[in-house]
């Protein structure tokens, strides 16, 4: 079982190669990152509630943009979307 759940993570990553690109470039920049940050004498705590606040924002906003988005192709008028194609 695991052998498939392999398989597909590997398929999975040779057909979105350039975000897979982008993931380990990403993941290379952030531990150089921590590494760089760690070398300053000054440092804070960031509290998990902070992520957390991101996170439902976040959310938030897309449930936002695709209702609207959704409610907008249902108001509107099919002819007229026929009409241009």
């Amino acid at each position: 079982m695991f052998k498939s759940y392999l398989k597909i993570i590997v398929r999975n990553l040779w057909r979105n190669k350039l975000y897979t690109l982008i993931n380990i470039i990403g993941t290379g920049v952030g531990i150089a990152m921590d590494s760089w940050l760690q070398s300053f004498v000054y440092r804070i705590t960031i509290s998990p509630f902070i992520f957390v606040i991101a996170e439902v924002s976040v959310i938030l906003i897309t449930l936002l943009t695709i209702s609207f988005q959704a409610v907008k192709a249902a108001i509107a008028n099919p002819i007229k979307s026929l009409r241009t194609e």
